[in-house]
């Protein structure tokens, strides 16, 4: 499941790269989820473009959502609320991390991969990059290091290991 929205551009992954690891996604198997929260419907129209046949579930509510993440053999998003609802249901997360406090906000509950880069300035407010003319920390981030993180979740969550 692949949840692409966030309120700020600060922690917004781009949805090119959400796309990117979508197919890297569909070519080990695995069949991509994309959701997203009223008014965001744009970023999950912006991933789809690129992705062969995902399932977009539109419209859900919290109860929804969190039954839809609790299936889920692995969900990849955002600093969001519905990343910390993962957490809640403990669904193994990749977070993609830009501006805020990874150490305070990580989601404590679930098995998790923080995919995030060092910046001096962070973690910082959060409204706008303070240092540059666009979130440097989101943009940083990497469709190989969301891939190997995903990865590594996955394997440790296979439920049906190849035979040697």
């Amino acid at each position: 499941m692949i949840h692409p929205a966030a309120l700020r551009d600060t922690k917004r992954w781009d949805a090119r790269k959400f796309a990117e690891l979508a197919r890297v996604l569909q070519s080990q198997g695995l069949s991509i989820v994309l959701t997203c929260g009223p008014g965001e419907e744009s970023a999950v129209a912006e991933v789809s473009k690129d992705v062969p046949s995902p399932q977009i579930l539109l419209g859900l509510g919290i109860p929804e959502l969190a039954e839809l993440i609790r299936g889920a053999k692995l969900y990849v998003g955002n600093d969001s609320g519905p990343m910390h609802l993962a957490a809640a249901v403990g669904t193994p997360i990749v977070a993609l991390w830009g501006s805020s406090d990874s150490k305070r906000w990580r989601p404590w509950l679930a098995e998790h991969a923080l995919v995030q880069n060092p910046f001096e300035c962070n973690p910082c407010p959060g409204y706008r990059c303070l240092v540059a003319p666009t979130p440097l920390c989101i943009e940083s981030v990497t469709v190989e290091q969301a891939a190997a993180a995903a990865g590594q979740l996955l394997k440790k969550h296979d439920t049906h290991p190849q035979p040697r």
